[in-house]
């Protein structure tokens, strides 16, 4: 990138946030007129969306504090139980929210959150255009939260200045179904892109298969062309199948299998048992960092003993072949084998002394047993090679008893389960009925039973053009056939010939890789459904009617990345995606554990890791390199269902949904590559299908490769908090709102948990529940626990109460690496938790919809088809939440304590 191109920084951003603060006269208590606050809208898809969009309205509702708020805090004084009245203000106070400097989302929090930040751009609500007061539409940005949503969105539903949020509230609401608005004509239209994908994608991947599958085949009818055993050897196979499909039609490629096991995995196995040290005076311990050099000819008494053994067993060998002429059992040829085995073992283990000759004996075993995996690997391809091989010659020779057709409906049905299951997979419920079940394993297995079935498929089609014209009859009798065998080489060269060819121009269109999925249709309906209700042109007096239709894109519902941060009076919104990282030499940990890195989009570009970078503007011209807009953006942030799933990344999840094309991750070329990287030849010439075979496999090399895949923030963090609290770019952040929306049935704070770890083991912090809180008399009927909201034991959950928040204290350890260091058990920032739970003072509204969904407000993550009844209810409780927790009256005895309680102690 150029030397002068911006970068993001947060020295930058706390200045802004301070001019931010000064522009709009934001009065902060006593000790905190320096210090950032934030608001965290954490993953959950549309529930956590609609959510925290009645949060946001109640943080819009909420006066924010006064300077004297706190003030006793500063002091360490307690508060009295009751506060005397408070003096009237001499006009309103600022609404709350307006205290807020940075917004971190996460997947469906990012969705309201791009609604709330789109408020802030200039021009954009009231179309007035960009040259538009700054102040005038922060200010109004303010006010749109404080709206409720008018009715419905009608044709002559306009913007109001007098209540600017109104028709984009009722948007909202009304596009509750985003993906399918219209009921079944979306879902056929989903459905045909499903489709479409579907196909293209085993298209590509078949490309690869069918060129691997006519090589193969050539090099069998080369074999039978010019060795007529050979010849008589497949024709045996092919007749021993039973002409009418009533048996197997085994591959010979079985047969290599017996000859790496022989050659390889076997020989290479027995030579790390010859691996012994030479007799040394003062060096009895072969430990890795022992420099035992090797001699140039290397024989040890193991590998001294092997070479007799071999020898004896050939001296042996050859009486008995001399002598048992006419027996049953060859014991000649198999001593004979045996030391021929053993000879080569030996064989094996002076090539391995003599290459590592200057290297430890340790290093030498692990050099062996590396081999010993890489033979085993190579093993298990070549066996699904041949059991695709048999499966598909099979199914092509019984293919006139219709068993291929009622293969294709097995098949057809396989994917329509599992598209209509895998977003089950979701739901806390059902996966705790399977949750003993090794699922990974299941998945494994079941996702290479469903390739081995594409493969053949292909197979089948390799077969039916170079046996063109032939009957199952006559398969055996053409293997026999010197001139039959020549032209079938032919057509088997061919179909090579064209695998190679289609393979080739598929590998030139990289951009296939995000065409083939669902982000772009995802991306694009939540543009319409949240970016788009801040569009004006949608309620403009002289808009079209189909403007009102989300199903409909239309100029300006989507903004460019640099839109939302134009405005210098806005907050700072990041947006957290994962970068899945699977394989990266050097970095066990993310490669074992964690599977993924944390990526932020910020002002002027993104963090990744320690760094921070612009936006690439130039590179490959191919649709991957395409900047991303602010929606997509948010649609990438929410790929919660995807091959790439950071943490929780496994090959047989991979397999699965790679099989039935439910990927909407997204593959990316901004994250700068590692020095003396190179692409090999293969990945030059077929860069759509090696990445795409690396995505269905799980392999994921992070800036390893020139593209990352990027998925679901929540597969790193679901809370938003992880960035504002590294201490490498310290913001001096000290006050966090969190709203925990992350599907969470038994309240067990998984996603705090994660959290809790992270902070620990990357920024040496801790987090940990403060205890004046859950127990200071004006406080406790809102805050409380973890365990006053966990799922008992017997399954219940505890009775309803007032409680729905949780306060946490972020602590120094001494490890961090702020500068200066903390020291340790310092407060360091504080966490207000907002928990979505049905408290006992709910409207009767929300008791009702409980009474008919009893998984609210805990509903399926996968559920993103919101009626009017189920947005409502999900909006109503983040107000009532929101409205209760946060002081309505900043001088009242709760207001008082509230504020006390969460700005004690607090650095500036």
């Amino acid at each position: 990138m150029p030397a002068n191109e911006p970068v993001p920084s947060p020295t930058q951003e706390q200045e802004r946030a301070r001019l931010r603060r000064q522009a709009l006269n934001i009065t902060r208590p006593s000790g905190q007129t320096q210090a950032q606050w934030a608001i965290a809208l954490s993953g959950g898809g549309i529930r956590s969306a609609t959510f925290c969009l009645g949060a946001l309205q109640a943080l819009a509702r909420s006066p924010g504090p006064t300077a004297a708020s706190g003030a006793a805090t500063m002091t360490d004084a307690p508060a009295p139980a009751e506060s005397p009245p408070a003096t009237p203000r001499t006009a309103p106070p600022d609404p709350l929210v307006a205290q807020f400097d940075y917004l971190s989302t996460v997947s469906g929090g990012g969705y309201i959150g791009s609604f709330f930040t789109s408020l802030f751009v200039p021009g954009r609500l009231s179309g007035q255009g960009p040259d538009e007061d700054p102040l005038a539409v922060t200010r109004r940005a303010y006010r749109a939260l404080q709206d409720e949503p008018p009715a419905r969105v009608r044709a002559d539903t306009q913007y109001d200045d007098a209540n600017p949020g109104r028709a984009a509230l009722a948007w909202l609401r009304d596009n509750g179904r985003y993906l399918a608005p219209h009921g079944a004509g979306d879902l056929l239209y989903g459905m045909g892109v499903a489709l479409r994908n579907w196909m293209a994608t085993h298209y590509v991947i078949g490309t690869v298969i069918l060129m691997g599958l006519a090589l193969l085949l050539s090099i069998r009818l080369a074999l039978a062309w010019c060795f007529p055993d050979y010849a008589a050897w497949e024709a045996k196979l092919c007749a021993a199948a039973g002409l009418h499909g009533g048996g197997l039609w085994w591959s010979p490629t079985w047969a290599l299998c017996g000859v790496v096991a022989t050659m390889a995995m076997g020989p290479v196995g027995m030579a790390f048992w010859f691996s012994h040290p030479a007799r040394d005076k003062g060096r009895p311990t072969v430990n890795d960092g022992d420099p035992i050099a090797m001699k140039p000819l290397p024989v040890t008494w193991a590998s001294f003993l092997g070479g007799v053994i071999a020898l004896g067993l050939f001296l042996v060998g050859a009486l008995l072949i001399g002598w048992e002429r006419g027996t049953r059992w060859p014991l000649g040829p198999i001593v004979s084998a045996s030391g021929a085995f053993v000879a080569w073992s030996v064989v094996i283990y002076g090539i391995s002394a003599f290459i590592m000759r200057r290297s430890s004996i340790a290093r030498q075993r692990v050099i062996l047993t590396r081999c010993l995996a890489q033979s085993l690997m190579v093993m298990i391809v070549i066996a699904l090679l041949a059991a695709v091989e048999t499966l598909a010659q099979t199914l092509w020779l019984g293919w006139e008893t219709q068993s291929g057709v009622l293969g294709g409906a097995v098949l057809g049905g396989l994917v329509w389960l599992l598209r209509a299951g895998l977003p089950k997979l979701a739901d806390r419920s059902t996966v705790a009925l399977v949750e003993r079940l090794p699922l990974d394993l299941i998945a494994g297995v079941l996702g290479i039973i469903l390739w081995i079935a594409v493969a053949s498929a292909f197979g089948m089609l390799l077969l039916q053009v170079v046996w063109f014209g032939h009957a199952s009859a006559e398969v055996a009798a053409s293997l026999r056939d010197p001139a039959a065998l020549h032209t079938l080489l032919c057509y088997a060269l061919g179909t090579l010939l064209v695998g190679f060819g289609l393979a080739l121009v598929v590998g030139q269109f990289p951009g296939f890789l995000n065409l083939s999925t669902f982000q772009s249709l995802y991306a694009a309906r939540l543009t319409r459904a949240y970016l788009g209700a801040t569009n004006h042109r949608r309620f403009s007096p002289r808009a079209h009617s189909r403007h009102r239709d989300v199903a409909e894109p239309i100029t300006g519902d989507s903004l460019d990345t640099t839109a939302p941060y134009a405005n210098p009076l806005a907050p700072v919104h990041f947006i957290n995606v994962c970068v899945n990282q699977t394989v990266s030499p050097g970095e066990q940990l993310v490669q074992r554990d964690r599977k993924g890195k944390p990526l932020v989009i910020a002002p002027n570009g993104y963090y990744l890791d320690q760094g921070a970078y612009a936006m690439r503007t130039h590179g490959p011209r191919n649709e991957l390199s395409y900047p991303l807009n602010f929606g997509e953006w948010i649609g990438v942030s929410g790929a919660a269902i995807s091959t790439g799933l950071g943490r929780n990344s496994g090959l047989g999840v991979s397999l699965i949904v790679g099989f039935a094309n439910l990927r909407l991750g997204r593959w990316w070329p901004g994250v700068p590559q590692h020095k003396g990287m190179r692409s090999h030849l293969v990945r030059s010439l077929f860069k759509t299908q090696t990445y795409l075979i690396d995505e269905i496999r799980g392999l994921f090399y992070g800036s390893h490769r020139p593209y990352q895949y990027l998925s679901d923030g929540g597969h790193f963090d679901n809370t938003g908090i992880y960035e504002l609290l590294k201490p490498e770019r310290d913001r001096g952040v000290r006050l966090i709102v969190l709203c925990d929306c992350g599907q969470d049935v038994d309240n067990d704070f998984r996603d705090l948990a994660n959290l809790i770890r992270l902070a620990r083991i990357d920024h040496g912090l801790e987090i940990r529940v403060n205890e004046d809180a859950a127990d200071d008399p004006l406080l406790s009927d809102r805050f409380g626990r973890p365990a006053d909201f966990r799922r008992r034991p017997d399954g219940t959950l505890p009775p309803a109460s007032t409680r729905c928040a949780i306060l946490l204290d972020v602590l120094a350890t001494g490890r961090d690496a702020a500068q200066p260091p903390r020291q340790a058990g310092s407060v360091v920032a504080r966490i207000v938790l907002l928990k979505p739970v049905l408290t006992s003072d709910v409207p009767v509204d929300l008791t009702h919809y409980q009474g008919t969904h009893d998984s609210f407000p805990q509903q399926s993550t996968g559920d993103q088809f919101f009626d009017e009844a189920q947005w409502e209810s999900y909006r109503q409780l983040g107000l009532h939440i929101g409205l209760r927790v946060f002081p309505q009256d900043p001088a009242s005895a709760y207001g008082q304590a509230f504020w006390r309680v969460c700005l004690q102690g607090l650095p500036a």
